[in-house]
């Protein structure tokens, strides 16, 4: 999933949440954005999906409304099966450089040699 895509998923399950809010709340746009203490502008972007909302923003809302960050990303545990396979490699990855990392430089240098010759 490139971050882009991954960028619009979280701004309509933000959207999303946001909405459920301000529905439980029943007030209006401008009511909300004061009780949250934000910009109206910035508030209705968050709130139509086409801005994120920054970890600050996040924090307040949570705070307003006595949220944890849970919350907000308990959906997100669906996760696409091409995500996964994603998430294995750069797993494999990581656990591959790790014990690389912990080699001393002869070894280093045996590695690479022979990752050359395999490629």
């Amino acid at each position: 999933m490139s971050s882009s895509a991954l960028n619009q998923e979280l701004k309509i399950l933000i959207s999303k949440k946001l909405q459920q809010l301000r529905e439980r709340n029943k007030q209006t746009l401008e009511e909300e954005a004061y009780f949250l203490d934000l910009d109206y502008a910035q508030y209705y972007r968050i709130l139509k999906g086409t801005s994120l909302p920054s970890l600050e923003t996040l924090i307040k809302i949570n705070q307003a409304y006595g949220l944890d960050m849970n919350w907000w990303f308990n959906e997100t545990t669906k996760i696409p099966e091409k995500m996964k396979v994603h998430i294995k490699q750069r797993k494999e990855n990581l656990e591959v450089l790790s014990g690389y990392n912990k080699l001393d430089e002869r070894a280093r240098e045996f590695v690479r040699k022979m990752l050359k010759t395999l490629v």
